[in-house]
């Protein structure tokens, strides 16, 4: 038994016209009077009294309204119970070496009701997951974005993201200086991106006149400072993110590897959740106040 078409009757067992249950469930007289035909052959026996006069209610048919109002209240109840629950999940997706663990910290203090999924992937593998609506939202550099126009997609700032170059001490000692180590070793990374190690490219050559050929993309920062601590490359990290380790050796960028991290979502999928994230981004970019602090 369709739920849904059970309104058709319940509009006709309340309204007592056919024709005007027809025009309030937006369908055909017709079609409503086929529907209700084919529900008492269902279930055996006439709802409805039909005379010249209009139509009544039969014992059965009081019976039938009274069960099935019941039933589509409770139906529509759980809907909302569901909605409400969907409302209060936030997912969101993380790409690249970056991790806006005090900025998701600060949103979810202040939203103590909201459970929090996050998702580490790529850009692609994140917005394939965007347009399915498997997650809300996802914090990606703006130079990774550079290159994306899918339709659909907004963007909001949240925060600057200050990058240092990383490698071994031992490194820098054996190759003599931080630009030979650019030229013999690898750029050891998370972001599978092409855009974004030519981003590194581009911007270690206008910084130390050479850069890299080579990159090695791993899956996580342990990953990536387990290979710097053996001498096996360099990376570009985020400060903010940073532990440093014996033996690493760190130096600033300037503002060439200061990265923007854009919150970038579908336009057409903001729950309610996803909608409470955006006014807190916007009041604390308003007000001045860092999400990464």
């Amino acid at each position: 038994m369709d739920l849904i078409k059970l309104k058709y009757f319940i509009a006709a067992a309340e309204l007592l016209n056919f024709s005007k249950a027809a025009e309030a469930c937006n369908i055909t007289q017709t079609a409503i009077g086929k529907y209700i035909n084919k529900l008492e052959n269902e279930i055996g026996c006439s709802l409805f009294y039909r005379t010249n006069k209009g139509v009544s209610l039969t014992e059965a048919g009081e019976k039938f309204y009274s069960g099935v109002k019941e039933i589509t209240e409770q139906y529509e109840d759980l809907l909302k119970q569901i909605e409400n629950e969907t409302d209060k999940l936030l997912r969101i997706g993380i790409a690249g070496d970056y991790l806006p663990v005090n900025f998701l910290r600060k949103y979810k203090a202040m939203n103590r009701d909201i459970s929090l999924e996050v998702e580490f992937k790529d850009k692609d593998q994140l917005i394939n997951m965007l347009e399915r609506e498997s997650i809300d939202a996802m914090i990606i550099p703006d130079v990774t974005m550079l290159s994306e126009n899918t339709i659909g997609i907004e963007k909001v700032e949240i925060g600057a993201a200050h990058d240092v170059l990383c490698c071994s001490q031992e490194s820098v000692i054996k190759y003599g200086s931080v630009g030979k180590v650019i030229e013999n070793l690898p750029l050891i990374t998370k972001a599978v991106e092409s855009e974004y190690h030519e981003y590194c490219r581009d911007n270690l050559k206008s910084i130390y006149n050479s850069t890299f050929s080579d990159v090695r993309v791993v899956d996580t920062v342990s990953n990536q400072t387990t290979l710097i601590a053996l001498g096996q490359g360099f990376a570009i990290m985020p400060k903010e993110e940073m532990t440093p380790i014996e033996d690493m050796y760190m130096e600033g960028l300037g503002e060439r590897f200061t990265e923007i991290l854009l919150l970038v979502y579908m336009s057409k999928n903001k729950n309610q959740s996803l909608r409470d994230l955006l006014k807190f981004v916007s009041k604390s970019n308003s007000d001045g106040e860092s999400l990464f602090g």
